[in-house]
């Protein structure tokens, strides 16, 4: 998909475990999925929720 998972100051996650914990803690939460649906959507960024609280950002690789 060429695309990879960064903090906010472009440091990739490999070995940064603390931020790609609170990424995915948010996927395990069954009602916390509707609302990061409905967060992204609403977000100008288009970011989800555990990026926004773990502040990291998708980028594309190419």
């Amino acid at each position: 998909m060429n695309i990879r998972v960064v903090t906010e100051d472009g440091e990739p996650l490999t070995n940064n475990y603390g931020p790609a914990l609170i990424r995915q803690i948010v996927l395990y939460i069954p009602f916390f999925v509707i609302i990061e649906l409905v967060i992204m959507i609403t977000n100008p960024n288009k970011m989800r929720l555990g990026d926004q609280w773990a502040k990291t950002r998708v980028i594309s690789t190419q």
